[in-house]
């Protein structure tokens, strides 16, 4: 029996765990559901964090609480790159909702919880959407660019940048695309970046390697964070043009059973357009944190594998997670087990669709 991991868990995806990379510090995001208030981040000493000011204007820089730097790049890039949004519904069964992407969602509600919700940063940040790079199976990523519309902030972050790259996605393609961490070590690198940051090495590289598989083994799915600070309009006005370019490059009309040499000229060419345009917009970035989510197994699904084991049949779980992740997943269920032959078994593979009508085998 093959089952996949959405029919073994609830489908409720929850942000539980962030790691600040460059200050190695661990924080807990508490609390279940969509409703902000049943939720706050525990920070590393074990206290909770304070909320930033929730007026609709910029806080004074001597009133914002000490928020850790890496801390609010990580919730700036989950808040802002994404596309769904949570908000109060009497009629819903908590008296909350949500729209989107269930992995985005719990990332909202994270940031909610943290009193750095999208409609804070717009407003306090004076940020604005400028250009998405939407996610794609083959960069494993997502990336926005936001314009920055006043000269003062809330005074938590620094408040030379005309805007921000904000980037999500599997840790290592996240990571490869990084070329600083924040850190205070190397000044000529925070005057070139606009960031305390230091130059990527391979002791960090390593680093957060170890922790991305720590926090997969624990079963849960594991995001890469990274930013960008935009130094002049003109460098901005180039992402955004990149970004518009690839989003163009993606709408070519490209019918589905063409398989002339002239469809695959424009499909090569266009290929390289969306290439050339994420080289630019998603480069030089300053590598931030890991967030790790949760989707809890079924209550009942461990008792239905372990039916399955009873009468002889065989289960088999596909998933998109990372292994590590997938193995703890179905270590859980009972599906995998280190200590039995029968199910020690985990493999990485491809999907390849069958062949079809005006689809080449």
């Amino acid at each position: 029996m093959c089952l996949q991991t959405g029919t073994l868990t609830e489908g409720r995806m929850r942000a539980t765990q962030l790691w600040t990379a460059g200050a190695n510090a661990e924080y807990t995001i508490t609390g279940t559901g969509l409703n902000p208030g049943n939720g706050k981040v525990i920070a590393p000493s074990g206290a909770p964090l304070p909320r930033p000011s929730s007026e609709s204007q910029p806080a004074s820089p001597g009133a914002a609480p000490a928020l850790p730097l890496e801390y609010l790049l990580c919730m700036q890039a989950m808040a802002l790159c994404n596309n769904a949004a949570i908000e109060e519904d009497v009629a819903a069964p908590e008296g909350w909702r949500s729209v989107g992407d269930p992995t985005e969602v719990a990332l909202v509600a994270a940031c909610a919880k943290a009193g750095l919700e999208r409609a804070w940063w717009l407003a306090n940040e004076g940020l604005a959407f400028a250009a998405e790079n939407a996610f794609d199976s083959e960069r494993k990523r997502m990336s926005v660019v936001y314009r920055r519309k006043v000269a003062t902030g809330s005074g938590l972050l620094p408040q030379g940048p005309v805007g921000w790259v904000l980037v999500k996605g599997a840790p290592e393609n996240v990571l490869n695309r990084s070329v600083t961490y924040l850190s205070g070590a190397d000044p000529a690198t925070a005057a070139r970046t606009g960031l305390p940051a230091a130059e990527i090495d391979a002791a960090f590289m390593e680093r957060v390697q170890l922790q991305s598989t720590q926090m997969a083994g624990q079963g849960l799915r594991v995001l890469g964070l990274a930013v960008r600070a935009v130094a002049t309009e003109e460098e901005l006005n180039e992402l955004v043009a990149a970004a518009q370019a690839n989003e163009a490059a993606r709408n070519v009309e490209n019918p589905k059973n063409d398989t002339t040499e002239a469809s695959g000229s424009r499909r090569l060419r266009r290929a390289s357009s969306i290439s050339r345009g994420l080289g630019v917009a998603e480069a030089g970035l300053c590598f931030v944190g890991l967030v790790g989510l949760i989707d809890p197994p079924r209550a009942e699904a461990r008792d239905a594998v372990q039916r399955c084991h009873t009468a002889g049949i065989r289960v088999v779980m596909i998933t998109g997670d990372h292994i590590v992740t997938a193995k703890a997943v179905a270590q859980s269920l009972g599906i995998f087990d280190p200590d039995d032959p029968e199910r020690v078994r985990a493999a990485v593979g491809r999907w390849r669709a069958a062949p079809g009508p005006g689809r080449a085998s």
